[in-house]
Order: structure tokens, then sequence, then C-alpha cells
């Protein structure tokens, strides 16, 4: 049995998986666009992607906000969340004031405990 790897995949296959499968989160952490010029082309490609902050790592958090600019006319689904990282909402918003340049957002979540609330 021969060993595949990844790279070696089609990029359909491959846009289909980042849009059914992978975060977008991890995407961009993992497959850093800045780097790679394919997956960055793969992931512009892509028609849908969700970002999931619940569980995002501060650096990952501040890679996004930087690439998401990039991406907004294909995120569908976005989780923010103050619980294990304060601050991370009023940051989002601070950069993204108006929910409105999402076009395609179709899911909004927030995960925040009531003293994270002023």
């Amino acid at each position: 049995m021969s060993v595949s790897k990844l790279e070696s995949l089609p990029n359909e296959v491959l846009c289909d998986i980042i849009e059914n499968y992978i975060d977008g989160v991890d995407a961009l952490a993992t497959f850093n666009p800045q780097f790679n010029r394919r997956f960055d082309s793969l992931i512009s490609q892509c028609l849908r992607l969700h970002f999931n902050f619940i569980q995002c790592q501060k650096e990952d958090f501040h890679l996004c906000m930087n690439l998401l600019p990039n991406y907004i006319d294909k995120i569908e689904e976005l989780f923010l969340s103050e619980y294990n990282t304060p601050g991370q909402i009023r940051a989002f918003l601070s950069i993204f004031p108006s929910f409105q340049i999402f076009k395609r957002l179709r899911l909004l979540y927030f995960h925040f405990n009531k003293d994270a609330i002023d």
C-alpha cells in the first residue's frame, strides 16, 4: 500500500475537505496562506467557511484577525467566545464592528459568562 500525501490530492477534493471538515481557524493556522500559495488559492476558491474561535489559541486568533478580511464573503458560521479567551469578542468587534459585511453568515454564536458583560 502506498502512502498518499495531502498535497497530492486534487484541488477539488482539498476544497471539499476544507469546506466541510476543517474549521477555518485550523485551516489558516495549519496552512498559513501567507507562506503557502497553493493553500491560499484553495481557501480562496472555497465557497463556504466556518470559523470556531471557542477553543482558539490567542496566537491563532490574531493570525485569523489579520487574514479574515480576505475570506469575509465566504464565512457562513462564526463562533466567538469569552470563556477561555477573555476579550476575544471585544477584539473581534473592534476589527469588524458590523456583521453586515459577512454576506453569507447564517449562524452566529456568542459564548460568554455573565461576568464578561459590561
